[in-house]
């Protein structure tokens, strides 16, 4: 690579990076996990009430009403509560970092990557970097498990592309998944 790579004025919107980020929680294997497992014990639950409903489709016991209830309270969770404590806590993420939504440069050199906007401005190096993550037209730079530069694929100055990036980034040593 002869020349830096820039990327101008990327900013961040709060309803884009909650998508984003909404959509990497739930490609993350412990949160997919924990829902299909909790996905199927509701159905679990739900044949388990089928069967006894068709012994005895004139009574329900007890313990068939709390079953329900507990299925209820699963279905609840998965499709209404948990989502909206996903998305609740990335808005609040996003309120807390006010510098993600300010219009920042980056410029992909040979040995780091540089950001200046307003308030601030860093050089990292290639090494510092845990790993790399493409959501859509995003890639998000991990310098810890939790703190990410988000860069806006689609505004590469040419004649620099996306590729083009995704090569620097792996011939830095960086997986991008």
């Amino acid at each position: 690579m002869n020349n830096p790579i820039e990327i101008p004025a990327v900013e961040v919107a709060k309803d884009e990076y909650v998508r984003v980020a909404k959509q990497r929680w739930y490609q993350q294997p412990q949160n997919r996990r924990s829902l299909w497992t909790l996905s199927l014990g509701a159905a679990f639950w739900l044949y388990i009430l089928y069967a006894e409903w068709l012994k005895s489709p004139d009574r329900l016991s007890t313990w068939l009403v709390i079953a329900l209830v507990v299925v209820v309270g699963l279905l609840f969770y998965l499709g209404y509560w948990r989502p909206r404590q996903v998305v609740k806590h990335f808005t609040k993420a996003y309120a807390e970092t006010p510098s993600i939504s300010l219009p920042t440069d980056y410029t992909f050199g040979i040995s780091s990557v540089r950001s200046i906007n307003s308030r601030s401005s860093a050089e990292v190096q290639y090494e510092l970097f845990s790993h790399v993550e493409r959501i859509e037209n995003w890639l998000i730079l991990f310098t810890t498990p939790a703190i990410g530069y988000f860069i806006d694929l689609r505004r590469i100055s040419a004649p620099a592309t996306a590729n083009d990036l995704i090569r620097l980034l792996r011939e830095k040593g960086l997986k991008v998944k």
